[in-house]
Formats: C-alpha cells, sequence, structure tokens
C-alpha cells in the first residue's frame, strides 16, 4: 500500500511540474455553469455543500491530467470551445472563442449591429488571420520572443 502511494504522489508530480501552467479549461467550464445557477443565495448553498468536492476534483483531474495534455500537445481537449466576450468604451463586443487545434474565431459586433469575423491559426512560422469567405487577410510571423506556451 506504501509503495502504491509512493508511486502515485511520484507520477502527480512528474505530471503537474511539466514547466506549464495550463489554462484549468474543466474548472473554467465547472465555475461558468455554477454561475448559472440560481441567485446568489443558491450559489452559495451549491458551493457551502459540494463545491470543495467538485473544485477540488477537477482543479486535482486539469492539474495532473489535462494541463499535461495541454503541455505536450499544444492545446487542451476540454478548453476547446471556451469564449470570451469584451466589450469597449464604445460599446462594440469582441467575442473570442478557442477552436480544435488552437486555431482563435474573432468575432467583432459593432454597436451599429455589424459583424465582422476572422479567425486566427498558427502555423508555426506565422499567424494567419482568414476571413469568413478562407482568404487570408493578414499575416504575421512568429519570433521566438512572442511565442507562448
Amino acid at each position: 500500500m506504501k509503495k502504491l502511494f509512493i508511486i502515485i504522489l511520484t507520477s502527480a508530480f512528474v505530471l503537474t511540474s511539466t514547466g506549464c501552467y495550463g489554462s484549468f479549461g474543466l474548472t473554467k467550464k465547472v465555475y461558468k455553469f455554477h454561475g448559472t445557477l440560481g441567485d446568489k443565495w443558491i450559489k452559495s448553498l451549491l458551493m457551502f455543500f459540494v463545491g470543495g468536492l467538485v473544485y477540488g476534483t477537477t482543479s486535482f483531474v486539469d492539474a495532473v491530467f489535462l494541463n499535461a495534455i495541454e503541455f505536450w500537445t499544444g492545446h487542451n481537449p476540454i478548453a476547446t470551445g471556451d469564449t470570451m466576450e469584451q466589450i469597449d468604451q464604445n460599446g462594440n463586443k469582441l467575442v473570442a472563442t478557442k477552436l480544435p487545434g488552437g486555431a482563435l474565431d474573432l468575432t467583432m459586433i459593432g454597436i451599429d449591429g455589424s459583424v465582422k469575423k476572422v479567425t486566427l491559426i498558427n502555423n508555426g512560422e506565422t499567424i494567419s488571420a482568414y476571413d469568413e469567405s478562407g482568404k487570408v487577410v493578414a499575416q504575421f510571423e512568429t519570433t521566438p520572443e512572442t511565442a507562448t506556451n
């Protein structure tokens, strides 16, 4: 039993010390879902009674398995489909969605209702921006200074 515990502990240490922080996609999805459940009282009760168990489990799975996959493959399978929204001071809305393979879909919705879309794809030495028809509208060279994990 002691030997098994040491093996599990060592494996967890090796997997989590890969040098990549990771996106914690599973935990973020659970947090986002939790935010949709009822009012502040319901959310607080759920957090009090089951939050520790749920968030502890998802954080463990993210840290030990999913973030290691993300480190070695370059993308987290759970984080695909994650969306981030930002509204600027003029009221324009930017929606960014992660796509499979590490691509990023960007949609700009103007205050007048106009919609512009572009998809960014990292091709190794360049990052290409494609419009809705698949035409390259911009291309940027990546350098070691701009490359991130």
